[in-house]
């Protein structure tokens, strides 16, 4: 059986692109869904656990329809006030967890400037 048939997604997204609200919560991104700690730098080890405890071999980054509302050079350096989990800690878990890793990259150019022309936000 193809391990990356049934792999798993970890969940990012960029909650401007769904948030009505000045000021969107970044929680869920900071923490990648809760897989991060951004505070230790570090995956949490409850998952870690959990994931190998199920022999996750496979995950995709970012998961699911969020992708395309993703723009993954928001998400990689140092400097990054908002994202903390991004590409580079998405490594690291996969690393932790023994599972190969799948990145999904939105096929929007730019998304932030595709948005600011469509729907003029």
């Amino acid at each position: 059986m193809n391990k990356y048939v049934f792999g798993n997604n970890f969940i990012g997204y960029d909650p401007t692109t769904y948030e009505k609200s000045k000021d969107p919560y970044y929680g869920y991104s900071d923490y990648g869904a809760g897989v991060w700690n951004a505070g230790t730098a570090a995956p949490v080890s409850t998952v870690i656990n959990l994931a190998k405890s199920v022999k996750i071999r496979a995950l995709r980054f970012p998961g699911g329809g969020g992708s395309a509302h993703y723009d993954w050079k928001d998400t990689v350096g140092k400097n990054r006030i908002h994202f903390l989990f991004g590409a580079d800690e998405f490594l690291k878990t996969c690393a932790q967890i023994g599972a190969d890793p799948v990145m999904t990259l939105s096929y929007f150019i730019g998304m932030k400037t595709t948005r600011r022309i469509l729907w003029n936000t």
